[in-house]
């Protein structure tokens, strides 16, 4: 009997070595796990072209990784992993989705004053939307690892950070102005069972839409809300609840299916 196939994506600006828990939970549970990283975003990848590179680039890659598999996989999707997740959700793909703390799609208000904060030195870059941005540990440490000790936020900013494309940001930030409309998705079309974790004290993707993300797919969707955590659920106290109950959720649909 072949393994269920665990997909865990990445999110914005990083790389796949912030699912390092989560992979090796998995594979003790006895899954099959797949940890890519999203094009460009892998340590000494190189950036040529990156600025051009936009979230429908990231769907079409990871589409083409799951026919490779043989089986639909369980989709775990964080921050604009999620959003990818429901993406590929949308297109008939996914055994299982987990969303934690996804970014907007089109629709969903992406912008709150901590977002804008955490991006405005992007913003102040001339024609920032076709550029390629690298990471910078002040916005992260803001961001996401704020609550960390500094040592150990750093140790995880080298570990995990990876440029980004500004064309990817102005998708998800700023839709109204992506004529391709990158973000926008049809909720009626995902079919699959579909679990979707919000924080409450989120700067990054505030909680806002992870509730309105649960509501647009409210037909598949159950709700997990932590209103003590923020955005980085991928270690400490916020891996072994978050993981836990992923796991559980997971079992329970499996067992069901």
């Amino acid at each position: 009997m072949n393994k269920e196939i665990v997909l865990l994506i990445h999110g914005f600006g990083s790389n796949n070595r912030v699912w390092d828990a989560y992979k090796e939970l998995f594979l003790e549970n006895n899954f099959c796990v797949v940890v890519p990283n999203l094009r460009h975003h892998g340590p000494g990848d190189s950036l040529v072209g990156f600025e051009k590179v936009g979230l429908i680039d990231y769907v079409d890659d990871l589409e083409t990784l799951i026919k490779s598999f043989g089986l639909q996989p369980i989709i775990v999707g964080y921050s604009m992993g999620g959003l990818l997740a429901l993406k590929l959700m949308e297109r008939g793909y996914g055994k299982l989705g987990v969303c934690l703390a996804p970014a907007a799609p089109r629709g969903i208000n992406a912008i709150s004053l901590s977002v804008l904060r955490l991006f405005f030195r992007n913003l102040l870059v001339w024609r920032f939307w076709k550029k390629v941005h690298k990471p910078r540990f002040s916005s992260a440490r803001f961001g996401a690892l704020g609550h960390l000790p500094i040592s150990e936020a750093r140790e995880i900013f080298e570990l995990t950070s990876s440029a980004e494309s500004g064309r990817v940001g102005v998708e998800i930030g700023f839709p109204i102005f992506d004529r391709r409309r990158a973000s926008s998705l049809d909720e009626t079309k995902i079919k699959c069972p579909v679990l979707v974790i919000g924080a409450q004290r989120d700067t990054v993707t505030p909680i806002g839409i992870a509730r309105g993300v649960a509501r647009m797919i409210a037909d598949v969707s159950d709700y997990i809300e932590y209103p003590k955590f923020g955005h980085w659920l991928m270690s400490g106290q916020e891996f072994d609840k978050v993981s836990s109950d992923c796991l559980k959720w997971i079992a329970r649909k499996l067992d069901k299916g």
